[in-house]
């Protein structure tokens, strides 16, 4: 298996956040397009995850997690939301 995360614009200029999954020769992209997608895309994974015929295990959803965690975090640095950071 293998992770990506990559960032891109829509055609409409919109950003879109990717994490990409490379498994058994296949590519699994979920794509984050709107604010608060990150939490749909993550239900996605999960709904993988639970499904028997599907190549995403427990796994790639966790590390599909942990990458948004990792975003989320980023974000909020990028942004000084840290709870020490502010006026």
């Amino acid at each position: 298996m293998s992770e990506s995360a990559t960032s891109s614009n829509q055609p409409n200029g919109r950003p879109t956040h990717d994490i990409c999954v490379v498994k058994d020769g296949h590519l699994y992209r979920f794509v984050a397009v709107e604010p608060g997608d990150d939490a749909r895309l993550l239900d996605l994974a999960i709904e993988h995850a639970q499904d028997p015929g599907s190549a995403i295990d427990w796994f790639d959803a966790a590390m599909i997690a942990h990458e948004l965690g990792r975003r989320l975090t980023s974000h909020l640095h990028q942004h000084d939301f840290s709870p020490h950071g502010g006026p």
